[in-house]
């Protein structure tokens, strides 16, 4: 059996690197507000300040290390072979939930809010199954109020003539 250092086995360095690299990065991104945690667990204890998520963290590390120590002298092969999923899932989930909760913020952010007035649900029913025109008489849209076609006749005016439908 291979052991790195003369101590643990080359998944559990590779189990530690990545949890050691996932908190420094985590606290890093936390630190500047770039990011929130997206674990519930160690988002409560994040709340308990930053030594206890630290502690915990730890504790989750050493954990799965102890556990695959122990089974790698019992069946190396198929250990080994957990453990290797296991990082590669580590990796994968990690990736997902950083893409799926930070990334967003992220764009989200490049985006300037625009509030828009509701739309008159039943008008827009009616015109729909073609129980009214879709234009008003004088010329405005049914289901669309007023503030829309102002919103729109604004940015018209931003932008070139030639633009405009």
């Amino acid at each position: 059996m291979r052991r790195v250092f003369g101590l643990i086995s080359p998944e559990s360095w590779a189990i530690i690197g990545l949890c050691l690299a996932d908190l420094g990065f985590t606290l890093w991104l936390l630190s500047r507000g770039l990011a929130e945690e997206a674990n519930p667990l160690m988002h409560h204890y994040l709340g308990y300040g930053v030594g206890a998520f630290v502690g915990v963290k730890l504790i989750l590390i050493m954990a799965p290390v102890i556990i695959i120590e122990w089974g790698l002298r019992l069946r190396p092969q198929t250990v080994r072979r957990l453990a290797r999923a296991g990082v590669y899932g580590y990796i994968s989930l990690y990736a997902l939930l950083h893409l799926g909760f930070n990334v967003p913020d992220a764009i989200a952010h490049r985006f300037e809010p625009t509030n828009y007035p509701p739309v008159d649900r039943e008008l827009l029913r009616l015109e729909r199954e073609g129980l009214i025109p879709p234009f008003y008489t004088d010329g405005t849209v049914a289901a669309i109020p007023q503030e829309y076609l102002q919103f729109a006749e604004a940015a018209w005016t931003r932008s070139d003539a030639e633009s405009r439908p």
